[in-house]
C-alpha cells in the first residue's frame, strides 16, 4: 500500500515541479533541471525502459517526502 501512495505521491511532485520549470522537459529551450536528468540521472540506456525509470523516481520522492 505505501507502494502505491509512494507513486502517486511522487507523480503529482514531478507534475509540480513540471509546473515550476515551465514544462521546459525536452526540446531546445529545455529546463537545466531536466537536461541535467536527462543526461546524467537516466543515462543512454534509458530509452528502452523510460516509463520503469519515472515509476521508480516517482517512488523514490513519495519515499523521501515521507520522511521528512
Amino acid at each position: 500500500m505505501t507502494t502505491l501512495v509512494d507513486t502517486i505521491v511522487g507523480f503529482i511532485a514531478i507534475a509540480l515541479l513540471a509546473a515550476r520549470t515551465g514544462f521546459r522537459t525536452s526540446g531546445s529551450r529545455i529546463h537545466p533541471y531536466w537536461r541535467w536528468r536527462k543526461d546524467t540521472a537516466e543515462g543512454p540506456e534509458a530509452q528502452a525502459d523510460r516509463w520503469e525509470k519515472l515509476v521508480e523516481y516517482a517512488r523514490w520522492i513519495g519515499r523521501m517526502r515521507r520522511l521528512r
